[in-house]
């Protein structure tokens, strides 16, 4: 009790911060939105004031909303000009391998073209330009950046407005349409049949 008399203050824990810094703070995060609580805090310490990381996180101003909009939001409002391109590949009967190439459409999830091929090098620009034929024009494709097809099929579509999109590993929602026909195909097709050759697959 005696200790505890001693040490009596009006005050609780930190002091605060003046009212200067803190509209500083919500001043300067509110004219760069995109900027990080680190980089606010360097900006602090270039203008003379030493400020914990912790303090700007929670006088900074935050946003309701994204800087900008995220991959799964684009593809929903562009499903109409986009389409996935994918390989898959077949063995036959006397173990051929055979590469199947499919366009797929986004918004209906049709698929627009498909062609069998003993090697993807026989895709070649005519063959690819006729997946888009009979009224139905993408201006972004995505597709797995793991294969040559996909550069070929922009040098293609060069000069037409199309755009490319390969797609990665954080854009999962663009690789996963395609790969979704894939496995449909294979799920309730190839697993219940020996292909015999190019002609029969």
């Amino acid at each position: 009790m005696y200790w505890r008399w001693k040490s009596r203050s009006s005050r609780v824990g930190r002091p605060k911060l003046d009212k200067e810094i803190r509209d500083l703070i919500r001043r300067i995060s509110d004219e760069n939105p995109l900027w990080s609580v680190p980089r606010l805090q360097s900006e602090l310490r270039l203008l003379g004031y030493e400020v914990a990381e912790s303090t700007v996180d929670k006088y900074r101003v935050r946003n309701s909303k994204p800087p900008s909009q995220t991959w799964k939001t684009f593809l929903e409002n562009h499903a109409g000009e986009i389409a996935s391109i994918d390989f898959f590949t077949a063995p036959t009967i006397t173990f051929r391998i055979l590469f199947c190439f499919v366009v797929l459409r986004h918004d209906r999830r049709q698929v627009v073209h498909f062609n069998v091929t003993a090697s993807h090098r026989l895709l070649d620009g005519e063959q690819m330009d006729s997946s888009f034929s009979g009224g139905y024009r993408t201006k972004v494709s995505a597709a797995g950046s793991g294969h040559g097809l996909w550069s070929r099929f922009h040098r293609a579509r060069a000069g037409t407005g199309h755009q490319r999109g390969p797609s990665r590993s954080s854009q999962s929602v663009a690789t996963g349409i395609g790969g979704e026909a894939d496995r449909i195909i294979r799920r309730e097709c190839l697993d219940h049949v020996i292909v015999l050759d190019q002609n029969h697959l």
